[in-house]
């Protein structure tokens, strides 16, 4: 989501924090069914992903978030693999 505010002809913007568990794409500090729900709706192009999150869904680092990396996320998730690739 992007917020801003203007006040006085100025625009104010928030920072863009860095997401720091690769997976965790709403950086709530977990990976879990909310990050794969983002991902799958920045795919249909239902939201856009800041830079930061399109960094955290990008888990096999192939240079852009896509059904494989929500797979990977849904599968780590549920315990069929034990870490997303940093």
């Amino acid at each position: 989501m992007k917020y801003s505010c203007e006040y006085h002809n100025m625009k104010f913007e928030p920072l863009q924090q860095e997401n720091k568990i690769t997976g965790d794409i709403n950086n709530d500090d977990n990976v879990d069914i909310l990050d794969v729900i983002l991902i799958n709706k920045a795919i249909y192009g239902k939201t856009e992903l800041t830079e930061a999150q399109r960094k955290a869904a990008d888990v096999n680092n192939d240079g852009k978030p896509d059904a494989n990396d929500s797979l990977m996320i849904m599968k780590y998730i549920i315990k069929l693999i034990d870490t997303l690739s940093e």
